[in-house]
């Protein structure tokens, strides 16, 4: 849980930003950035990572096997 959140805290919030930043200048019609889509990736591998992180807690939290 704590390796998820910190994926959030030091990784996804800033590349949001950055992405956000990237794209407010641009005119409606404007091509994406070549840097934008690169943050994307590095942002769908992150959050990937932040959502699969908590499952096996949630699996022990569910499943409470005998040890």
């Amino acid at each position: 849980m704590i390796g998820s959140g910190a994926i959030w805290l030091f990784i996804l919030v800033p590349v949001q930003f950055m992405q956000a930043r990237m794209l407010k200048p641009l005119a409606p019609q404007a091509a994406i950035p070549d840097g934008y889509r690169k943050l994307s990736l590095l942002w769908m591998v992150a959050g990937s990572a932040a959502t699969l992180l908590p499952l096996p807690a949630i699996y022990f939290m569910v499943a409470k096997p005998v040890m």
